[in-house]
């Protein structure tokens, strides 16, 4: 009855006080994820071409590269789309605000992000693209057996929630609880309201929902089960799956995305990654950008589908995947096209001098309210001891930065530990070709 009134009357009554058309857009998708391969493949085409004819017409950036490379909006869409270069964050930073974004349209929200690569990166949404990022993310959640009004606990990288936040928890039934602040105390208590519950979802990064799994057996804290756990984020390691489901008694379904509002995979209940081919085009390519043939290791590239104020053609997400070469119906019924494997990297965690579990996106949420760290790369060379940051300047950038950063790190930690910081020119990239930002030498 509750979830009733969430899906009918207040997301309804949430979209037209915020502008926005999630529900409408989630309806889309819903009906979409049944189209037939012919039917997909359609529309795909058509949204690519509508996209590429908008960058030709309205982004400054995209109209010099097209008349550079000889670009023909009439040609063959998907050999023509292989004449771009690819798009980095390097590149994003470059050319942003006045060259790749879409002035007539009205900015909704501008992101900023280190994501796992430890590099700064900035994008921008208008209304209706966050309102088709939102619809992709819920179908994923949705496939795993969650539905707003649900009882749910989430782990994220933001404790202060402030109202709006607040009072959605408080609708969508959500506890939240800091990704960050991982210890035997506070999963005792954080788990304690959901003992012996039925019907709960855990949603949240693979490493920390992992350290959660961990201390739980420790504890022996035997008695929560989860309807599903979501995971996003991270990368969802098979000894992650394997402790998660086993303690929590449940199954894991992983999504795969990209902090710049890419929605790119999520699993079925078989388990197998359906890649949203309404929302991105995706390509696996070589290490000289060579497409490689279905069933075969290579770098993910994505083009999005909806974001017209600030398009992304053909960018580097910088993980490695393999697209699968089986194109039959799924037997959850689906005909998207799917991943039959997402290398990432791993995002290992480390640990304070009082053992305390630091996540990848503990820095990652740090960092990011600092631009004038271009990039940076977290090194520990025995548990619990201290850690080494190096990092690339940004703009702007001034000693007191390092120590501003120091104190957020032992704000969030709530425990001081040795650390040093180390400036470099560059930060060699793994073979993914994104840089590692947890290196654990132990």
């Amino acid at each position: 009855m509750y979830q009733k009134i969430i899906e009918n009357i207040i997301y309804p009554m949430s979209d037209k006080l915020m502008g926005l058309s999630i529900k409408r857009d989630l309806e889309k998708n819903k009906q979409i994820q049944w189209y037939k391969t012919q039917e997909l493949n359609f529309l795909q085409n058509k949204k690519l071409y509508e996209i590429l004819t908008h960058c030709n017409n309205n982004i400054p950036y995209y109209k010099k590269i097209f008349h550079d490379y000889s670009f023909n909006i009439n040609g063959d869409i998907y050999q023509e789309l292989g004449k771009i270069p690819f798009l980095t964050k390097k590149i994003i930073r470059n050319h942003l605000p006045n060259e790749l974004i879409d002035k007539r349209r009205k900015v909704y929200t501008v992101e900023k992000t280190s994501g796992s690569s430890g590099e700064q990166g900035v994008f921008y949404l208008d209304r209706q693209a966050f309102s088709k990022i939102i619809a992709s993310q819920t179908l994923f959640w949705e496939w795993a057996g969650y539905r707003f009004g649900k009882r749910a606990l989430q782990t994220g990288i933001n404790p202060e929630r402030g109202l709006k936040k607040y009072i959605k928890d408080q609708l969508l039934l959500i506890k939240y609880a800091d990704a960050f602040k991982i210890n035997e105390e506070i999963i005792k208590n954080t788990l304690e309201p959901f003992r012996k519950k039925k019907n709960i979802h855990f949603i949240g990064y693979p490493s920390s929902i992992f350290s959660y799994a961990k201390l739980a057996e420790k504890l022996e804290i035997n008695d929560v089960s989860f309807e599903s756990v979501i995971s996003l984020g991270d990368k969802m390691f098979s000894n992650y799956r394997y402790l998660i489901e086993k303690i929590f008694n449940t199954k894991v379904f992983d999504t795969y995305g990209a902090a710049e509002g890419l929605m790119i995979a999520g699993e079925c209940h078989y388990h197998k990654y359906h890649i949203l081919s309404s929302h991105i085009y995706i390509e696996i390519v070589d290490d000289n950008g060579n497409t490689v043939p279905d069933g075969t290791l290579g770098q993910v590239v994505v083009t999005s589908l909806d974001n017209y104020l600030m398009p992304l053609i053909r960018y580097k997400v910088g993980d490695l995947a393999i697209k699968s070469k089986i194109h039959n119906t799924c037997e959850c019924g689906r005909n998207l096209q799917k991943l039959d494997k997402i290398i990432g990297r791993d995002t290992d965690i480390l640990y304070t001098p009082k053992l305390k579990i630091l996540i990848v996106h503990f820095f990652t949420g740090i960092f990011e309210h600092f631009p004038e760290i271009q990039q940076f790369q977290v090194i520990q060379k025995k548990k619990g001891e201290s850690i080494q940051i190096r990092y690339i300047k940004g703009a702007n950038f001034s000693k007191n930065i390092l120590g501003n950063i120091k104190n957020k790190i032992y704000k969030r930690a709530e425990e001081t530990f040795p650390i040093t910081f180390n400036e470099v020119s560059e930060i060699k990239p793994s073979p993914s070709g994104k840089p590692q930002i947890i290196i654990r030498e132990y």
